[in-house]
């Protein structure tokens, strides 16, 4: 290890903190990179001073600018600003004007920020910038939209903070929404007013508790190349079997540095680096020399948890939950998911997700929820089986759409197709998608009736508990065999599929469904109640064994 008298190691100038390696024996790393377990190395040279290029106030802003950016951020702790200040005042002025044209575009698209809507995409298309933010309609939330100003009351009974939420029929909000609504019919009531006679500030305010944001996190992004290596190889490997993002719209966010702003957007693009990274070979993804750390040092950077839940998740807040779920599972860390799943979906409730219904007007920000939802209905499932715990979700608690199977490119309207229109004839990818949420519903099913500890119907049932469990194992199993029956043909198992993606969304299938019969439904347990039914997966056993996946 070398060292270097007054100098701070390569950790501690990168993290931008005191080293004191100067004050530690000779051959000893400093405090810091002894704790987190690193090396401590002073390879940094300060760089001679270059000529910078003055920057015209008449450049291209969208090409000089971002530019700009990319040179500073590439290498923050070795740039050095021009010692002229005319130079430095066209600098500050470009980024100033890159600035506003930021601030512009997204109060005039609403992509940052605000309540209106519930994500925060950077659209692809013009078209998509100019959609409308996306109703959360349902049946339940009908009284709020009746058009007599009573949605303007009861958000006059907010605390302050965003209206973005969702309130069940049994609230108390909707209780005091009702309420009004009918003082207002019997008399006349200026709202406004008797609220601020009786309204106590000190409970109306968050002021007191002097909520402040969380201070935006400094990520340490891959190099461009690498990065780009990253998202090409996530998508190939992990998009066809697990839909959380869409393609289009999240390259275009990169490419528009959207990752350097919007810190939940950061994060998910650090989470598909750090999934992507154990499909590449490029050392730079390794923080030790094992194949078991590769993209560590690129999660560890998420904050999964923020300080507080005042405001709603975003989208891309959900996004990066279930991108960590899929991190975690395949560390030594996997058990922690299911805290995480949790929460996200308590968020996505707190957002109404779980009431959302697009009809004809299904958009990408609608999309991407319902994707969401379903993907963490079925990681609460999928946990569940594999920890012997209840789902945290019934299905009883949601009735939002399902996922429409369409592919990414065709998100968009293209001369005279509408959008979300798969073309005849092709088969989209999400095909997988629906069939494994209905097969993660069977499963669900099978979790709270047969494991539940006090199953519905079990207390009023005349039966006896070993011939009311014979009766739902054999109902479930039915239920499993018709799914398998309606498979289309691309997802049967066949080992010899020329189609690779097909094969391996035919393998997660039957392998996620001989684990349902074998492991949940048809538990050793329950062999004396059923157990000629557990045998019937033999073939599909059989046939696994016979591949590589």
């Amino acid at each position: 290890m070398s060292r270097r008298s007054q100098a701070a190691c390569d950790a501690c100038r990168v993290r931008k903190i005191r080293c004191d390696s100067d004050d530690r024996p000779a051959g000893q790393p400093c405090s810091r990179c002894l704790i987190s377990e690193l090396e401590c190395k002073f390879t940094y040279k300060r760089k001679k001073r270059k000529p910078n290029v003055t920057l015209r106030q008449d450049a291209k802003l969208p090409d000089s600018a971002p530019a700009l950016i990319e040179e500073i951020l590439s290498s923050p702790d070795s740039y050095i600003p021009p010692s002229d200040p005319a130079t430095v005042r066209d600098i500050i002025l470009s980024l100033a004007r890159y600035a506003r044209s930021i601030q512009s575009t997204i109060s005039r698209n609403g992509i940052i920020g605000g309540d209106s809507t519930l994500g925060r995409i950077p659209s692809s298309s013009p078209q998509q910038d100019s959609s409308p933010p996306t109703e959360f309609s349902s049946s339940e939330d009908e009284s709020l939209s009746d058009g007599d100003g009573n949605s303007e009351t009861f958000n006059q009974l907010s605390l302050g903070h965003s209206k973005a939420r969702h309130f069940g029929k049994s609230s108390n909000f909707r209780f005091m929404h009702s309420a009004l609504g009918l003082a207002k019919e019997n008399q006349s009531l200026n709202l406004e007013l008797d609220l601020a006679r009786f309204r106590r500030p000190q409970y109306w305010g968050t002021e007191i508790w002097d909520l402040q944001p969380d201070p935006s996190p400094i990520y340490t992004f891959p190099e461009i190349d690498l990065l780009w290596v990253l998202i090409r190889d996530y998508f190939h490997y992990m998009g066809p079997y697990i839909p959380i993002l869409h393609r289009q719209t999240f390259e275009n966010g990169v490419i528009h540095g959207w990752h350097r702003i919007d810190q939940n957007f950061g994060a998910i693009v650090l989470a598909v680096c750090a999934i992507a990274a154990r499909f590449t070979d490029d050392p730079r993804v390794l923080l030790q020399d094992t194949k078991l750390a590769a993209g560590w040092q690129y999660f560890r950077q998420i904050r999964l948890v923020r300080s507080n839940f005042v405001e709603p998740a975003s989208i891309f807040e959900l996004q990066m939950y279930c991108l960590a779920c899929v991190y975690l599972h395949h560390t030594n860390m996997a058990d922690s998911t299911w805290t995480i799943v949790g929460l996200a979906l308590r968020l996505a409730f707190d957002r109404g997700m779980h009431r959302l219904k697009v009809g004809n007007g299904r958009t990408a920000e609608s999309e991407l929820c319902i994707r969401v939802f379903w993907l963490l209905r079925g990681f609460d499932i999928a946990q569940g089986m594999t920890l012997g715990r209840m789902a945290a979700v019934s299905s009883d608690d949601f009735d939002l759409d399902e996922p429409v199977e369409c592919d990414d490119e065709f998100w968009e309207k293209a001369g005279s197709t509408e959008a979300f229109t798969q073309p005849v004839g092709k088969i989209s990818t999400l095909c997988f998608f629906t069939r494994y949420n209905k097969l993660m519903e069977i499963a669900g099913s099978v979790q709270k009736i047969i494991y539940g500890i006090k199953p519905p119907g079990s207390s009023s049932s005349q039966t006896s508990p070993v011939e009311r469990i014979r009766q739902k194992v054999m109902e479930h199993d039915s239920a499993l065999n018709d799914w398998l029956a309606s498979l289309p043909n691309h997802l049967r198992w066949d080992p010899h599929q020329p189609n690779e993606t097909w094969l391996i969304q035919a393998v997660i299938l039957h392998i996620t469904f001989v684990s349902v019969i074998s492991s949940t439904l048809h538990n050793c347990n329950w062999l004396d109640v059923c157990p000629s039914q557990y045998v019937r997966t033999s073939h599909l056993q059989t046939g696994s064994n016979s591949t590589n996946y």
